[in-house]
This record gives C-alpha cells, structure tokens and sequence, in this order.
C-alpha cells in the first residue's frame, strides 16, 4: 500500500511579469492484493483540489479520480468473475464536426444527397459500407467553448463453465454438462457536464436534463455455449443489447440494438461443416434536429452454409442468407433480400494466401430509395439483381517483402459497375 500528497504551482507570463496561475494539492493512495484463490484486487484513488488564478480567480475544482480493478475465480475455476471502476474529470471543447472529401477507399464516410439540393448537409453522411464509396472523413471542428465534464466507466465479466475436476469424468450427469458454458458481460460510461463542486461517482445515474449529456454508452451481452470448441454438434445462443447518445453542436443522436442470435453447427467429420445461423435485430436511430434520421429497423436473418477444408490449405464455403426488413418512422421501407454466396480461400504458408468471393443478392424492395433508412437496409447494393465479387491475393517474398493486392467489383442492372482494386508493398528491416 502506499500513501502519498503533493503539491505543485504553476506560473505564467502577464504583463510582461511571472504570476503565479494556478496550484493543486493532491491526497493519494494506491495498492494491490492477492488472494490465496489466485484472485487480484487493484484500487487507485487521487483526491485534488485546483485553484486557477488566472486571468481571474475562480472557484477551488474538486476532483476524486479513482480506479479498481478486481479479478477472481471461484469453485475450481468454474466461475471466473472481473469487475472495474473508473470515475474522473476534464475538460474540453463542445463537440462539433465536418465532413473532408478524401480520395476513394481512404475515407470512412460517404455523402447521399437526400434532398436532390446540391448540398453536402450533415445528415447525409453515412457510414461507408464499400471501400468505393469512402470518400469522406468526420473531422471534428475546433471550438473555442470549454466545459467541464464528469467521467464514470464500469464494467463486469461473468464466465461460467464446467469445473476442471469435471473435465476427466467419463460419465453420469457431469460429462454433459461440461459441455454448457455462459459469458455475460456489461460495459457503461457515461461523460456529463459537470454540477457542483465534485464529479459524478455512481455509472448508474439517470440524468434530469439532457442538456448536461455529453456522451453515454453502454452494452449488454449474455451468451450460452453448447459444445463449443469441440468436433460434432455445437450452438451458440446470444443476446445483445447497447445503446448510445451523443451531444453535439445540432442536438442529440442517439443509436440503439436488441439483437438475438442463435447458431448452430454440425461437423460431418474434419472436412465438412454445416452450419446455421437466425438473428433478429431491431434498431433505434433518433436525431435531434434531422427529421429524416428518426426511424426504426427490424430485421431477420436466415443464413446455412456447408464448409469443406482441406488440411489447413484449402477452405471452400457455400451459403445461403435470406433478409426480412422493415423501417417505421420518417420512412417506411420493406426489404427481401436473398443472397448466394461462393467463398474460396487458399493458404501456402510463409507464400501465397488468396481469398475470394462472389455473391449474387436479389432485393425486392418497396419504398423510397433515397433515404437513410434504405440506405442502410440495401447496404450500397441496388434493388433489383446485384452481383459482387472481391479478391485478395498476398505474396511473400524473401520472407519480409509482402505484396498484397485486392480487388472488389460491384455489378447492378441499374448502374454502371464499380470497379475497385489497390496494390500494397511492405518490407519487412
């Protein structure tokens, strides 16, 4: 354990003379645990009070930051839990941004224009799905108005699985269930404007005003296995829920999912694998200021595929994936997608590694086309008959000279087709 207080001044040029600007005091304390069950505890806290004298005094800033960290496992490992804590303060600007054109397949955005205006408005940049079509980045706009911010995290990690004793037993009820296990995790944090004297302490606290939101985030998920590491059937349920919102200069967005997932898998023998895969996902988008961005989106997936691999060079997929879509809200879409889908992928190793694919996707869409809900449900790809293929190929060369070249094509009856390809050299010293 250690315990500790320091004390620091600062001073600045005024005037052509050295005043003092501001000084701190901190109270601080820090230590480390073990226990005899192979568990770890990690605490951290810093106590500081600030006095800024310049260019006018202001009130004495109090800030405790802390962090703890906590890590145990229980019942001959079968139970493995890890917990963290994290709280402090800040300052900086109020968030504003803007888009930069870049050239293609160097941006991470793209501009739809909506509206038919001629004008790059905020709320038509999206997310861009293909590397064509990236041609913008977020920038985010310096700002002259500083805030002060309270900041919490908190994160707890449950796995629950077979104890080892277990693991040798040959028969009776613990042979089958060892072959069950559970991960549950929850991430949150949360940034607020800053009330009173001290920053926010508890990760729980519902806000009284959005105006005092900065950013806040938060994930939930809980996942069961059934056999999953080992050869024959196995299945995988789980479940997801995050959620996250943002102030910024224009308002608040804000962005939800609830997701279920359920997987399953037969291997044949140790060239082929069948698998199955059901999602239902609904999705929230609100905006404060941007009607159109204000929608809801379900979805239901339904994906097979059959896998043959040959030793560890050659892995040949087949899938089929068939989507139900629907938007509610400032636009109301509906989508059928249906999808084929060939993968080849071939390794030699330390030479040549080739990754293929080519799809054939069959929209069935009815609704309007030019809006961000669309947009997201078709994912870059046209109503109607699509068609996509992408190449990766890599090359080693005297062992620390890789060439990589890729290739991604984009074909629609609609549109001409996209063609998009990039040669890479690295060296290896």
């Amino acid at each position: 354990m250690e315990l500790g207080f320091l004390q620091r001044y600062d001073d600045s040029v005024r005037t052509s003379d050295l005043q003092p600007f501001t000084y701190a005091y901190t109270f601080f304390g820090r230590s480390s645990w073990r226990t005899k069950q192979n568990g770890r505890l990690q605490v951290a806290a810093y106590y500081r009070n600030l006095q800024i004298l310049q260019p006018e005094e202001q009130s004495l800033q109090r800030t405790l930051t802390t962090r703890i960290n906590f890590q145990q496992p229980f019942f001959d490992r079968a139970l493995r839990w890890q917990s963290f804590y994290e709280s402090g303060a800040g300052t900086e600007p109020r968030r504003s941004f803007t888009f930069i054109e870049v050239p293609a397949g160097t941006g991470t955005h793209t501009h739809i224009d909506y509206n038919g205006n001629g004008i790059r408005e905020l709320d038509e940049f999206e997310i861009a799905p293909t590397p064509d079509l990236a041609t913008f980045v977020r920038v985010f706009s310096p700002n002259l108005e500083f805030v002060r911010t309270s900041s919490v995290k908190f994160g707890q990690t449950i796995n629950l699985q077979a104890p080892n004793a277990w693991l040798s037993a040959k028969d009776g009820y613990k042979v089958w269930l060892q072959k069950f296990s559970m991960v549950s995790s929850y991430q949150l944090e949360q940034r607020t404007l800053l009330e009173g004297g001290l920053n926010e302490l508890n990760p729980f606290r519902e806000l009284s005003n959005d105006s005092l939101l900065v950013a806040e985030s938060n994930a939930f998920r809980q996942s069961v296995f059934f056999n999953r590491s080992m050869l024959g059937f196995g299945a995988e349920y789980s479940f997801n829920r995050s959620a996250g919102r943002n102030l910024l200069t224009f308002g608040i967005e804000e962005r939800g999912l609830d997701a279920h997932r359920l997987g399953l898998r037969y291997g044949f023998d140790e060239h082929f694998v069948l698998r199955y895969q059901g999602q239902r996902e609904d999705k929230r988008n609100r905006s404060g200021n941007f009607q159109s961005r204000n929608f809801d989106l379900g979805r239901w997936t339904q994906e097979m595929s059959l896998s043959y691999q040959q030793a560890q060079k050659l892995t040949l997929t087949g899938t089929f994936q068939y989507r139900d879509e629907m938007s509610t809200g400032a636009n109301e879409n509906a989508l059928l997608a249906q999808e084929y889908r060939m993968e080849v992928n071939y390794n030699l190793a330390k030479s040549v590694a080739l990754q293929s694919e080519l799809a054939y996707i069959r929209n069935d869409f009815e609704g309007d086309v030019n809006s961000p809900a669309a947009f997201e449900m078709l994912q870059a790809f046209k109503p109607g008959d699509n068609l996509s293929l992408n190449i990766t190929l890599q090359r080693t060369f005297l062992k620390n000279i890789v060439l990589s070249l890729n290739y991604a094509g984009r074909f629609s009856r609609e549109s001409f087709a996209i063609h998009t390809g990039n040669l890479q050299v690295k060296a290896f010293l």
